[in-house]
C-alpha cells in the first residue's frame, strides 16, 4: 500500500510541471465512468485570473485527524487559497470548522484544550442535575440505563448521543449559524455521511452545520445514528472515507487529499476489544479509501502524514499529531508551491475566510420544542421554566447551562439548541428507549484478609407518570447487605421545586462488636421501615426536607460470644435535613463543596425502641490545580439526649473511614472524622480517568463529647489507585491505622 501511494506521489511530482492545473469537467473525463461520479448541488466557478480551483479533501481517521490541522497551518504559511473543503468524519470536523471561518490556530486550540474524555460522555457536570439525582447516583454503578416495557429490554442505539460534542461544534460555528447552504460558507463545504439503511454515501450540503459535523463522525454502535432529512446517518467513513469523487464533482482543478486513515493491525496487536473494534472500522474504511485513491489525477496532490502507530481512538493525542501534518505538507513543497497565490490575492482570500466567533446573542424569545412524547409529558411551559432563561442578550455559556439543566431532568438523550430568527429554540430529544428504565450494578469490597462485602443492585424507574413528572423508583440489592425498597416521588409547584416522597423498605445488614482489636461477635440487623418525606429543592444543589418514619426490626447474633444476644431493632423518628452538594463528581471531585446539617428525634411514640435526639454536621471541599486535587472533609455526629440503640449508633472503620481498621470496628454515641485526600490524575488515560492518591484520616468514636477532642483522635491513612470507569469507581489500595492494623482493599463501587 505504501508503495502504491509512493508511485502516485512520484507520478504527480513528475507530471505537474507539464500539465495545465485546470482540468476539464469530471463528467466529461473519459477516465472516470459517469456512474461512479458523485453529484453535488453546486460547482465552483472559475477564477477570473485563471487560477486553478483548489479543493481540500480530508479523510476520516478518528484522533489521527489532528494531522489535518497541521496541513491547514502549512497551506496558509505557503499562501495557498483553498476554494472548497470536503471532509469525512474527523476530516469533516476539522474542515467544517475551517470553512466556518476559524483559523488553524483556533482549531488547534480546540483540539488541544478540549477535555475529550469528558466530551465523549453525554452527561454534563453534576451541577446540572437536581439533588434527587445526586442523592442516589452512588447507589448503582452503571450510568447507562436500559429501557424496559412489556416486550422486554429496550437498548439505546448508541453509547453517545452528542449532547456535549454537538454543543462544542455549535459554539464554534455560531458565527455562520444563519447560513443555510454550506456553499455560502466562508469556504464552500461538504460533509460526507453514510445512510445506514442503504449503505450509500450522503452529501450534507445544507442545514445545521453542527449537526452535519456530528452526523459525519457518528461511529456505528458507539454513536447513535443521526436523523437528518428523513435519513438515518452514521460515520461517512463506512461509505466514502476519502471523498475524492465529491471534489471532482465540485469542479476541482487540483485536489489536495489528506489521508490519515489507520493502517491495519498486525495479528499480534489485536490484543483487546478496543483494537479489534478499531480493526473492524479499518476494514470498512480502507477498501473505499483505496478506490478513491485510484481517482486522483496526475496534477492532484496526496498527503499521507506519517502517524506511526497513533490510535484513532485517543482524541487526547490530537494535538501531538499536528506536527506530522506539517511535515507531510512541507515534504511536498515543490508540487504545492505552484498553487501559492500573490500577496494581494492571498490577503483578500484570508480576509474573506475569517469570521469572528460569537460570544453573545440577542434573543427575542425562548421556546422548548421536545421531540417525541412521554406517557404524560411535561408541558413546554414547564420545560421553559426549567431553562431559567429570559430573553435578552445571552452569552453562550448561559445557553449551554440551560441545555444542561434540561438534560439533568434525565428525560432526554440530548438537548440541542439553535437560534431561529431571534428565537432560542431548545429541541430536547426524548430517550427512545424510555420512559421506564432498568439499571444494574455491582459493588465489591475485599480487605484481602478474609472479610469481604458484595452487592448486586437492580433499580426499576418509571418516569413522567403524570404531567408534573412524578416517578416511581424501586431498588433491589442482593448480597451480604440485602435491601428492597420502593418510593414515589411527586414534585409540584410551578417550577416543580416542592415534593412529597412516600417510601417503604426492608433491609438486612451485619454489624460487628469489638473489644479493642478482638472481634467478639457479629450481629445481624433486619428492619422493615415506612416513611414520608416532604421538602423543597433550591436550585440544583440544595435540598431541605422533613421526614417521618417508623419501622420494626430485630437484632440476631450470627457468630461469637453467646452472651451477646440480640433484641429488637425498632425505629421511629422525625428528622430534618438540609443538604448542599456542589461537587463536580461523586467519587473523584476536582472542584466544588458539600455541606449537610441533620437533626433526628427518635421517639417511642413513633415506634422506636429507645427515644433519643441527635445531630450531624459535615463539610467538604475540593480544590484542583492542573492534574492535582486536594479534597478536605470533616464530619461530626452526636447523640445529645439519652442514647441511640446498637442498630442506630455511629460507627467508624474501613476504607477512607480510618483506613486499616475493619468496617464498623468502632461504635458509639459521638463520632468525629476529618479527612484530607490528595490525588493526581495520571496522563495517558483516554477512556477512563486514572488517579493515584493518598489520604490522611483522623477520627474517633465515643460515648461522650470526648470524641471531639483533638487528643482523642486516632490517625490512619491510605494509598490508592482509582479508576473512574464506566461501571463505577474502582479502587485498589492499602490502609494503615495508628495502632498498626492494616488492610489491603479492592473496591468496585462506592466504599461501603
Amino acid at each position: 500500500m505504501r508503495l502504491a501511494l509512493f508511485l502516485v506521489a512520484l507520478l504527480a511530482a513528475t507530471t505537474a510541471a507539464s500539465r495545465d492545473l485546470r482540468t476539464p469537467d469530471p463528467e466529461a473525463d473519459p477516465g472516470i465512468p459517469a456512474s461512479r461520479v458523485a453529484k453535488t448541488s453546486f460547482k465552483l466557478p472559475p477564477h477570473a485570473d485563471g487560477r486553478p480551483r483548489v479543493v481540500l479533501v480530508l479523510s476520516g481517521g478518528g484522533a489521527r485527524g489532528g494531522a489535518h490541522i497541521g496541513v491547514l497551518r502549512t497551506l496558509e504559511t505557503m499562501k495557498i487559497p483553498v476554494d472548497a473543503v470536503v471532509g469525512t468524519s474527523v476530516g469533516a470536523l476539522v474542515g467544517g470548522l475551517y470553512a466556518a471561518g476559524l483559523s488553524p490556530a483556533a482549531i488547534e486550540r480546540i483540539a488541544t484544550e478540549s477535555d475529550w474524555v469528558d466530551l465523549f460522555n453525554d452527561a454534563p457536570g453534576r451541577k446540572a442535575f437536581r439533588m434527587r439525582h445526586k442523592q442516589i447516583d452512588d447507589r448503582l454503578l452503571v450510568g447507562a440505563a436500559s429501557g424496559i416495557d412489556s416486550k422486554g429490554l429496550r437498548l439505546p442505539t448508541g453509547y453517545l448521543h452528542g449532547h456535549k460534542l454537538k454543543a462544542l461544534f455549535r459554539r464554534h460555528t455560531l458565527q455562520v449559524a444563519d447560513i443555510e447552504e454550506f456553499s455560502a460558507l466562508p469556504i464552500p463545504f461538504v460533509a460526507v455521511a453514510a445512510d445506514i439503511v442503504s449503505g450509500e454515501q450522503v452529501l450534507l450540503e445544507r442545514g445545521d452545520l453542527a449537526a452535519a459535523l456530528f452526523a459525519s463522525m457518528a461511529i456505528p454502535a458507539i454513536v447513535a445514528p443521526q436523523r437528518i432529512d428523513g435519513r438515518v446517518l452514521v460515520d461517512g467513513g463506512v461509505a466514502n472515507n476519502l471523498p475524492v469523487d465529491v471534489a471532482i464533482a465540485m469542479g476541482a482543478d487540483v485536489i489536495i487529499a489528506v489521508d490519515v486513515s489507520a493502517l491495519m493491525y498486525a495479528p499480534e496487536a489485536l490484543s483487546s476489544i478496543l483494537t479489534v473494534t478499531d480493526q473492524l472500522t479499518n476494514l470498512l474504511t480502507r477498501r473505499n479509501t483505496e478506490i478513491q485513491l485510484t481517482r486522483l489525477r496526475a496534477n492532484d496532490v496526496l498527503l499521507t502524514p506519517d502517524l506511526g502507530g497513533a490510535s484513532s481512538l485517543n482524541f487526547s493525542d490530537m494535538g501531538s499529531l499536528i506536527t506530522a501534518g506539517v511535515r507531510a505538507t512541507e515534504y511536498r513543497t515543490v508540487e504545492l508551491a505552484r498553487l501559492s497565490a500573490p500577496d494581494h490575492v492571498w490577503t483578500a482570500h484570508r480576509t474573506d475566510q475569517r469570521r469572528r466567533q460569537r460570544r453573545t446573542v440577542d434573543i427575542a424569545a425562548i421556546s422548548v420544542q421536545p421531540a417525541g412524547a412521554g406517557p404524560a409529558g411535561l408541558a413546554a411551559e414547564q420545560l421553559e421554566a426549567e431553562s431559567e432563561l429570559e430573553p435578552g442578550r445571552l452569552d453562550i455559556d448561559s445557553i449551554q447551562a440551560s441545555a444542561d439543566r434540561l438534560y439533568g431532568l434525565e428525560l432526554f438523550s440530548e438537548v440541542p439548541w439553535r437560534i431561529d430568527q431571534g428565537t432560542l429554540v431548545f429541541a430536547p430529544a426524548r430517550k427512545s428507549w424510555g420512559p421506564n428504565y432498568l439499571r444494574a450494578g455491582l459493588g465489591f469490597e475485599d480487605d484481602l484478609e478474609g472479610r469481604s462485602h458484595y452487592r448486586l443492585a437492580l433499580a426499576l424507574t418509571a418516569t413522567e407518570i403524570n404531567a408534573l413528572g412524578a416517578e416511581w423508583r424501586s431498588h433491589l440489592y442482593m448480597g451480604d447487605r440485602p435491601e428492597l425498597s420502593t418510593e414515589f416521588h411527586q414534585p409540584f409547584g410551578a417550577t416543580r421545586d416542592w415534593y412529597v416522597r412516600p417510601y417503604i423498605s426492608w433491609r438486612s445488614f451485619a454489624r460487628p462488636i469489638f473489644e479493642g482489636e478482638e472481634r467478639l461477635s457479629d450481629q445481624r440487623i433486619r428492619q422493615g421501615i415506612g416513611g414520608l418525606s416532604a421538602g423543597r429543592y433550591f436550585g440544583t444543589a440544595t435540598d431541605l426536607r422533613l421526614t417521618i418514619e417508623s419501622g420494626r426490626g430485630s437484632v440476631e447474633r450470627l457468630v461469637g460470644d453467646p452472651e451477646l444476644q440480640g433484641g429488637d431493632a425498632d425505629s421511629g423518628s422525625v428528622s430534618l435535613h438540609l443538604e448542599y452538594d456542589g461537587l463536580d463528581h461523586t467519587f473523584f471531585p476536582r472542584s466544588g463543596s458539600t455541606a449537610a446539617l441533620r437533626w433526628r428525634l427518635s421517639d417511642e411514640s413513633l415506634g422506636a425502641s429507645t427515644g433519643y435526639a441527635a445531630w450531624s454536621a459535615e463539610l467538604g471541599s475540593a480544590l484542583s490545580i492542573g492534574p492535582h486535587t486536594v479534597f478536605l472533609n470533616t464530619a461530626w455526629d452526636r447523640v445529645y439526649e439519652n442514647a441511640a440503640p446498637f442498630h442506630e449508633a455511629f460507627t467508624l472503620g474501613g476504607f477512607f473511614r480510618l483506613s486499616g481498621l475493619p468496617v464498623d470496628a468502632l461504635i458509639g454515641q459521638t463520632r468525629a472524622l476529618h479527612r484530607a485526600a490528595y490525588y493526581y490524575r495520571l496522563p495517558r488515560s483516554p477512556f477512563a480517568p486514572l488517579y493515584l492518591g493518598a489520604s490522611l484520616e483522623a477520627g474517633a468514636v465515643g460515648d461522650d463529647q470526648e470524641a471531639f477532642e483533638p487528643n482523642a483522635l486516632d490517625l490512619a491513612g491510605s494509598l490508592f489507585l482509582g479508576i473512574d470507569s464506566p461501571i463505577g469507581p474502582i479502587y485498589v489500595g492499602g490502609g494503615l491505622a495508628e495502632d498498626g492494623r492494616g488492610s489491603l482493599y479492592i473496591f468496585l463501587g462506592s466504599p461501603f
